[in-house]
């Protein structure tokens, strides 16, 4: 209890005078449950976030067409999306903190929307509907994938179990025949062999094989 006490205080006292908490999210990358893992893919996606710089803002990600900082703004744009969907807010601008803390303010409340949702229910997107379940299990892919993209376009390995690869990887498969599987979205998977590595095989099924958005 005394280090949970320590915890919060210390994160209250930060948010009291201005500070940001955005070093806070737990490195633990829990399995319990799909809201679970999504949890975790989006603090590894911010974790990622964390260790851009300004200056590298500019540079390519492996998201085909996209920079990290449009790769943010990417996020973002759908967090705006997903905020209508869902109605839950959005902010409308830049919290003036960086990258992490702007796709954290924008992701956590439709992250929170998604996970409370009965997992059958069905969420209409207009052209085409997509089960809670299905959502949840797709964004931890689409989060970890882009962890990955920031991590390539600034030289870093991405920190993330084999379980949570592994993990995310089958919700990959389970979410495959949704809408959001499309060409505009990804490139269709490649071939792997069978004794590759999960996070070969999760870059391969969602088109990162080759010049893939």
């Amino acid at each position: 209890m005394q280090a949970g006490w320590d915890d919060f205080m210390g994160r209250l006292a930060r948010s009291a005078t201005g500070g940001s908490n955005a070093r806070d999210w737990p490195a633990e990358q829990e399995l319990t449950d799909p809201a679970a893992v999504l949890d975790s893919a989006l603090f590894t996606l911010l974790a990622a976030l964390r260790d851009v710089t300004h200056d590298a803002w500019s540079r390519q990600t492996p998201c085909e067409g996209f920079t990290v900082g449009e790769l943010a703004q990417h996020l973002i744009d759908n967090a705006t999306m997903l905020g209508q969907v869902l109605d839950c807010a959005a902010p409308e601008a830049s919290t003036g903190k960086g990258l992490e803390d702007d796709v954290a303010v924008a992701l956590w409340p439709c992250v929170e929307a998604a996970e409370v949702l009965p997992p059958d229910i069905d969420i209409d997107f207009g052209e085409a509907t997509i089960t809670a379940e299905g959502l949840v299990k797709y964004l931890s892919v689409e989060f970890l994938v882009h962890a990955w993209d920031i991590g390539q376009a600034i030289g870093e390995n991405l920190d993330v179990s084999t379980e949570l690869i592994e993990t995310i990887l089958g919700h990959a498969e389970h979410t495959k025949s949704t809408l959001f599987f499309t060409p505009e979205t990804f490139h269709p998977s490649t071939p792997t062999a069978v004794d590759v590595d999960p996070l070969t095989r999760l870059l391969a099924f969602t088109g990162r094989a080759t010049s893939s958005r």
